[in-house]
């Protein structure tokens, strides 16, 4: 997710009005619309789409925190979507919980770049934005795996119901566990993360991209097409968040010994 927004207070400025001479313009929103993002397939892909919900918000006068609590309700709506929604067949189901997460995460993206653009970053947006992430996270990804859960009690199909409902709290576990570590590192040691924006590294990138937000709810698509390549995509994803959790844990336990 787009957890990288700028924590530090900047002056706060107005948002201009439409017959603003100083308005911003939408050019220069996508000038910069991949700022202090360092996923490449985020700045290939949702950043080249919610730079103009970014600036719709912008034109609307709405702030970032706005943003931020729309990307929250849309992670709701899923839920609620995934705990109503019939289960005779699992194709409106799913990729109606997979619109909705995907149109959340990309509120997610536009909250800081309209923030960035309009120089409206601050501590309380940062805090959020990740109380936000971390919303999303669960409700998104449970609300599919309770959906899955109840289509296959629907058809009788208990053992497979019981196995999906355990490997998702499985998969949301690593990937809560992983994603709150990586923000002690980011707030508690700085430096790991400055000393990461040198030359990319191909190897760190593809194992970025295979537990990127967007990749795991694309593979909630995968589901339609053959449950068993999704639930084996899904496992291969819960091990690697587990063991970037593992490694994140190790290192977390080195620097507190170290600032003893």
């Amino acid at each position: 997710m787009n957890h990288i927004k700028q924590a530090i207070r900047v002056p706060k400025v107005s948002i201009p009005n439409s017959s603003d001479p100083d308005r911003i313009s939408l050019m220069q929103f996508w000038r910069d619309r991949n700022m202090d993002s360092q996923l490449l397939l985020d700045r290939l892909t949702v950043h080249n789409v919610s730079i103009f919900f970014a600036y719709a918000g912008y034109r609307l006068n709405l702030s970032a925190n706005h943003i931020s609590a729309g990307s929250g309700l849309f992670s709701l709506l899923a839920l609620i979507a995934a705990a109503t929604m019939g289960t005779d067949s699992a194709t409106v189901p799913v990729l109606t919980i997979f619109a909705l997460s995907h149109f959340s995460y990309m509120l997610d993206c536009a909250d800081g770049q309209l923030a960035r653009a309009t120089g409206t970053t601050s501590p309380y947006g940062a805090f959020l934005d990740r109380a936000m992430d971390l919303v999303g996270i669960q409700l998104q990804y449970s609300a599919f795996f309770i959906f899955i859960y109840r289509y296959y009690m629907a058809a009788g199909s208990t053992f497979e119901a019981q196995l999906w409902l355990f490997g998702g709290l499985a998969f949301v576990f690593f990937y809560l566990a992983r994603f709150t570590v990586w923000q002690f590192f980011l707030h508690l040691m700085p430096e790991t993360y400055e000393d990461s924006k040198g030359a990319p590294n191909v190897a760190s990138e593809i194992l970025k991209g295979l537990i990127d937000h967007q990749v795991v709810v694309l593979t909630m698509l995968v589901f339609l097409i053959s449950p068993m390549a999704c639930l084996a995509i899904f496992t291969f994803q819960a091990l690697l968040l587990c063991a970037i959790w593992l490694r994140y844990f190790k290192r977390g336990l080195q620097y507190t010994a170290d600032t003893k």
